[in-house]
C-alpha cells in the first residue's frame, strides 16, 4: 500500500513539474487541461464495468462471500462454484459437469442469487440475498 502511495505521489509531482515548465514556457494550459479533463471521462465511462466488476471482487474475497465448492443458484443457472477470481466467478453447472458458467463478480453482487453452503453432512445453510 505504502509502495502505491509513493507511486502516485511521485507521478503527480512529476506532472506538477511538467504544468510549471510548459506555463514559463507560454504554453496555454487551460486548452490541455480540457482536453486530458475529455479524454479522462471517455476512458473512466470505457472502464466502468471493469472497475465495478474489480470492486465486487474484492468484496466478495475480503467477505469471503462465496467460496469455492458453495452451490450458487443465479437466475436460470444452478451450480457449483468452481473458482472465484477478481473479476469473475466460475460455475460448474450441477446437472452437465462439463458446462461452466462464467459471471462477473458485478453482476453477481447487483442481482438477486441464492447460496448454500454445506456446514456439516446434515446441516446446510441457505443465504439468499436481493
Amino acid at each position: 500500500m505504502f509502495l502505491l502511495f509513493n507511486n502516485v505521489m511521485s507521478l503527480f509531482f512529476i506532472i506538477l513539474g511538467v504544468v510549471t515548465i510548459l506555463s514559463n514556457l507560454g504554453i496555454k494550459l487551460d486548452v490541455l487541461l480540457g482536453g486530458v479533463g475529455i479524454v479522462s471521462f471517455i476512458v473512466g465511462m470505457a472502464l466502468k464495468d471493469i472497475i465495478s466488476s474489480l470492486i465486487s471482487g474484492l468484496m466478495i474475497m475480503l467477505n469471503d462471500h462465496i467460496k469455492v465448492g458453495d452451490t450458487l443458484f443465479f437466475k436460470e443457472i444452478k451450480g457449483r462454484v468452481a473458482a472465484v477470481g477478481i473479476s469473475s466467478i466460475i460455475l460448474e453447472d450441477i446437472s452437465n459437469k462439463k458446462k461452466l458458467h462464467v459471471i462477473k463478480n458485478s453482476v453477481v453482487t447487483s442481482e438477486c442469487y441464492s447460496l448454500i453452503r454445506g456446514i456439516s453432512d446434515k446441516k446446510t445453510k441457505v443465504v439468499s440475498t436481493s
